[in-house]
């Protein structure tokens, strides 16, 4: 007889309304940082973004079937939902698919020719309809402290296989329960929610197969990184307890720490520029994971 398959596990709804109040008051925390005079001078443009990125926040409540609460109409509302689990559990979100900013994005992107934005506008209007609602799984693996996961539509123009068109659908981002330290969940949930708005704002990717989407995907965690790990220290100067020696911070602390060095500035017009410097810096450091994977 075969051997039955492991049940996955799934939060208890009682037992996870804990999670959800850690994740509002870590939310409050990064709002507060961007909010301060401080955060301000620290962050520059980018703790406005921030800013909205959280008042775009949602931490669902989740039923016994492990699916999180949906939004009515969230495919109409900038959204960005949040779940916290162990590496050994699972949730479900039927938020998924194209989200109207993000279709929006799709029709002015000039890259994409007529018959492409056709196959996406009838993608959109069948997401929209709750019957053909389905179910996306969420999870995070045991190494990582967050990511930031939706669906993507992946597109190539006939005669042009060489090019291809990703379009990225509504983000959800889950972070490891396994954090113990709120500390290391503002740096977290900084980085993430960049990413989400990300995904809102910039839906459409136009590569070629040749390493553009690493470049691509490498900027944005530049970006990511370095927000996140102020947005951490910020929060260690502004009285946020560290429990221990050894600083959780010191992924985001590492590839800050070879993009200043190679890059610059964290406000220069070209502290993000994925060049070959770089990426060979990161290498060197064993920080190639960041964006040599679809990681985010």
């Amino acid at each position: 007889m075969a051997l039955e398959k492991s049940k996955k596990i799934m939060p208890h709804p009682a037992e996870y309304v804990a999670r959800q109040d850690r994740l509002k008051r870590s939310l409050e925390g990064i709002f507060g940082i961007v909010q301060s005079p401080q955060g301000y001078d620290v962050l520059g443009e980018h703790a406005v973004r921030l800013a909205k990125a959280v008042d775009c926040a949602h931490v669902p409540s989740i039923d016994t079937n492990g699916v999180i609460d949906e939004v009515p109409d969230w495919h109409r509302q900038r959204i960005i939902p949040i779940v916290s689990l162990y590496p050994s559990e699972v949730a479900y979100t039927t938020m998924d698919g194209i989200a109207q900013e993000q279709y929006n994005a799709v029709l002015r992107e000039l890259d994409l020719d007529n018959a492409v934005k056709w196959d996406l506008a009838v993608m959109y209007f069948r997401n929209t309809k709750k019957e053909n609602h389905h179910r996306r799984e969420l999870s995070i693996p045991a190494q990582r402290s967050g990511k930031t996961t939706s669906s993507v539509v992946n597109m190539t123009r006939k005669g042009q296989e060489n090019i291809a068109a990703g379009v990225i659908g509504q983000p959800s981002i889950v972070v490891n329960e396994r954090i113990i330290q709120l500390v290391e969940m503002i740096d977290t949930l900084s980085h993430e929610m960049i990413h989400g708005a990300d995904y809102l704002d910039y839906p459409v990717w136009m590569m070629d197969r040749d390493g553009m989407a690493e470049q691509h995907r490498l900027s944005y965690e530049l970006r990511a990184h370095a927000i996140g790990w102020r947005v951490g220290r910020i929060a260690l100067d502004q009285g946020y307890r560290m429990i221990g020696g050894r600083s959780m911070l010191a992924s985001s602390e590492a590839v800050e720490s070879i993009r200043q060095r190679v890059n610059g500035d964290f406000l220069s017009p070209n502290a993000f520029d994925p060049n070959d410097k770089i990426i060979k810096a990161l290498d060197d450091a064993g920080l190639r994971g960041i964006y040599s994977r679809d990681s985010h």
